[in-house]
């Protein structure tokens, strides 16, 4: 099962994501991102001048993500040794991953592994180049980022679908690099896209 259940701010979505890594059960999360907004890891704390937007800590690492209005947002908690994933942290990535890259060919996008090998600047997710993360046309549509506990593991991850320039146009000449303008609006398939990623859940 698939929950969508979705909040207003991103403090209220990033904890119910963790009351999920507490539960006892394999969950898993998708849902609208409701108000443009930002998440950034646990070991991170946001720059002064982007404190104005709605914002709230995730319990993942990675950097800090732009969330524009509409883009979908993913999560799943389950225990180390769920039968359904592979035993290592990598593989449990590279499963979800390759579940996402599956559920937008099916919808006759094909996103790419990164062939990133630019400077990183590490305390911003778009240039934050891990391997499991997919591209279309050089712009970073799904995020990935993973937390293991004693006994449980939790994902969370975005899939950009909307344009960050547009989203937070007052904040392109600071923090333009680092925005992902998503998927093309003549390719932009969200009720198609949602449903295929269910369907491989």
């Amino acid at each position: 099962m698939v929950s969508e259940i979705s909040f207003p701010t991103a403090a209220e979505n990033m904890a119910f994501d963790d009351s999920l890594l507490h539960a006892s059960d394999r969950c898993f999360r998708l849902y609208d991102w409701q108000t443009p907004g930002l998440t950034y890891s646990y070991k991170q704390t946001l720059p002064e001048d982007l404190m104005a937007i709605d914002h709230a800590k995730r319990l993942t690492g990675g950097g800090i993500v732009f969330h524009s209005q509409g883009d979908l947002v993913f999560s799943c908690s389950a225990g180390l040794d769920d039968h359904l994933f592979p035993k290592s942290l990598r593989g449990k990535m590279g499963w979800f991953s390759d579940l996402f890259a599956a559920a937008f060919s099916d919808c006759g996008i094909a996103l790419m592994p990164s062939a990133a090998s630019g400077p990183q600047n590490l305390d911003f997710c778009n240039t934050y180049h891990n391997p499991f993360e997919l591209y279309y046309e050089n712009e970073k549509i799904v995020a990935l980022t993973l937390r293991k506990q004693r006994y449980r593991f939790i994902i969370q991850g975005i899939i950009h679908l909307y344009d960050n320039c547009l989203t937070f146009a007052d904040l392109q000449a600071a923090y333009g690099d680092f925005f992902s303008r998503g998927i093309p609006a003549e390719k932009r398939f969200i009720d198609e896209i949602r449903t295929a990623i269910k369907e491989r859940l």
